[in-house]
């Protein structure tokens, strides 16, 4: 998939509008990003070794929001596609398979994604996770075992069926899944999900 980085201008501004519109609701947010809470050489080491534990923390969320007065917390992503011409949604597999997954155990993850070529917003909660049209996964980047590590991966939240196998020649090289404009724009404002959790509560 396409690299986005932290600094890419849609990416920080989506970024920065999450923290303020979930502080703006009393909400206290704080970064669990890897490369911000470890120290420089442990951030080398995560980021240049390959293996479950490791890629494990290198997928874990962004950021997680606490309610001041409601007992209401939630750890959120934001992200966003840099394509000009295809609107569907791309999200790296790994983390979004440990969303899914940590799910069982009552955890909460809110996907807030930004369409920069229509100005919308959308979100969803990683447990209502839309089906993926195809989870791609490049063979090129990766030594044979690390592709089936990923398969297996993929094989415990989606349909193997929708599986595929790709090289590449530019973007991060991590596994994807492709979840259909179609798909996407039934998705709510991922605001207004916020909002419903802080309804729920305030009844």
């Amino acid at each position: 998939m396409p690299r986005i980085t932290p600094d890419w201008a849609p990416h920080s501004e989506l970024e920065w509008d999450m923290k303020l519109y979930s502080e703006c609701s009393g909400f206290y947010t704080f970064d669990l990003t890897y490369h911000s809470v470890l120290d420089d050489e442990l951030k080398e080491l995560v980021a240049h070794t390959f293996n479950p534990t490791t890629l494990h923390i290198r997928g874990k969320s962004d950021r997680i929001a606490i309610h001041y007065e409601y007992p209401i917390s939630f750890k959120w992503e934001s992200k966003t596609h840099e394509s000009s011409k295809h609107h569907d949604m791309t999200l790296e597999l790994l983390p979004l398979a440990q969303h899914i997954r940590n799910c069982a155990m009552g955890v909460r993850c809110l996907y807030g994604y930004r369409s920069p070529y229509d100005g919308r917003d959308y979100g969803f909660w990683a447990k209502e996770t839309p089906r993926p049209r195809v989870v791609m996964i490049p063979t090129n980047r990766w030594t044979k075992e690390g592709v089936e590590y990923f398969k297996s991966i993929a094989e415990l939240v989606f349909d193997p069926k929708t599986i595929k196998y790709i090289s590449v020649s530019r973007g991060s090289g991590d596994p994807f899944v492709i979840i259909d404009k179609e798909e996407k724009e039934k998705m709510a404002d991922w605001k207004d999900l916020i909002d419903r959790e802080i309804d729920k509560d305030d009844q």
